[in-house]
């Protein structure tokens, strides 16, 4: 019940705030009578409730004990600690030194841009209420995902896969997410580097870009994929990669073999936000043709490269979804004999 409390405070200190900032501002500008004892009050109403405010969702989180988040540890309270912080420091300022110019000029620069970050706040909180099950059902749809900054409660679609093997040889078979994909012989190539030449600008431009070749179907559960590949060239990175469990261009898995490295990563996208879950050490040689092999089985993921395996790892995400291919940067890259069957 408690942590029920803290949304309706919450919406209370954000009608409060920006109704001092306006009396602070009215006062400001046409010295009002009343005005600025009516902003000084309402000030240290507003302070006060957010310091309330900040401890009632620490203990309130700390009580809920729900497993993935822990007090303290969300953007949400982090933000509210950066409001709490400067609001406090701003208020001590004009208590102990309000004749000087400059510290006025900074309470009234810094708490209008401090605004900003109590409107940023608000998705956050929203994001929470879904996390806790305030609300619901949690957003399927990429933009409200992306809004409220959900990263939780991505539901798999269902697994369409029959009980053959599948094979993929041209652009055709998918859908281009992102870079350009052409067919060229008997293989499949991410042809666009997406690239300047100034290997110093492109690092900083396009070093987190990931072309992504999706294919349409079907959906999979439990599978072996595999593919071979042929990195041809890149000056940031020089990567190919087997997506899978793949429930929308944002959220998915990705196995990449790296030349530039000489390794073979598991990563996983949340919401467009890449995490590593695992680095193997492998030689991955640029301009030849390599196979890399992924076995899925629930949580379980197996890695494989030239019929080798490199390791496996566990991560409880998202147990369905279609397969595709992967890059990175400026890679150019190739694959064929792209085949996977249902486990």
């Amino acid at each position: 019940m408690l942590i029920l409390v803290h949304p309706i405070i919450a919406a209370l200190v954000v009608v409060i705030t920006f109704g001092t900032a306006v009396l602070g501002w009215r006062y400001r500008l046409t010295r009002t009578p009343g005005a600025k004892r009516r902003h000084v009050r309402a000030g240290k109403g507003m302070l006060g409730l957010l310091a309330v405010l900040w401890a009632l969702g620490l203990i309130s989180v700390a009580l809920a004990n729900r497993p993935g988040a822990p007090p303290g540890g969300s953007g949400h309270f982090w933000v509210g600690t950066a409001l709490l912080v400067s609001y406090g420091l701003s208020a001590v300022l004009m208590l102990r030194w309000r004749q000087q110019r400059w510290v006025r000029r900074f309470h009234i620069t810094a708490n209008t841009l401090l605004l900003a970050l109590v409107l940023y706040q608000i998705p956050l909180g929203v994001n929470r209420l879904y996390k806790f099950g305030i609300i619901g059902p949690v957003p399927q749809d990429q933009a409200t995902r992306s809004l409220l900054m959900i990263k939780f409660g991505l539901e798999s679609p269902a697994a369409t896969a029959a009980d053959r093997t599948y094979t993929w040889a041209t652009p055709a078979d998918g859908e281009s997410i992102s870079g350009e994909w052409r067919q060229d012989g008997d293989s499949i190539v991410q042809a666009n580097c997406g690239c300047s030449g100034n290997v110093i600008w492109d690092t900083l431009t396009i070093g987190n870009r990931f072309p992504l070749l999706v294919f349409r179907t079907p959906v999979f559960e439990n599978l072996d994929y595999r593919a071979m590949f042929r990195i041809e060239s890149g000056q940031v990175d020089q990567y190919a990669g087997l997506a899978f469990r793949m429930v929308n261009e944002r959220n998915y898995y990705i196995v990449r073999a790296s030349a530039s490295e000489q390794s073979v990563t598991l990563a996983r996208f949340n919401n467009g936000s890449r995490q590593i879950l695992a680095a193997f050490p492998a030689s991955v040689r640029a301009g030849q043709w390599q196979t890399l092999q992924v076995n899925i089985r629930g949580a379980v993921v197996q890695i494989m490269l030239d019929g080798q395996l490199l390791g496996q790892i566990s991560d409880d995400g998202w147990q369905t979804g279609r397969i595709g291919l992967g890059t990175k940067a400026d890679s150019i890259a190739r694959f064929r004999m792209i085949s996977a069957v249902r486990r």
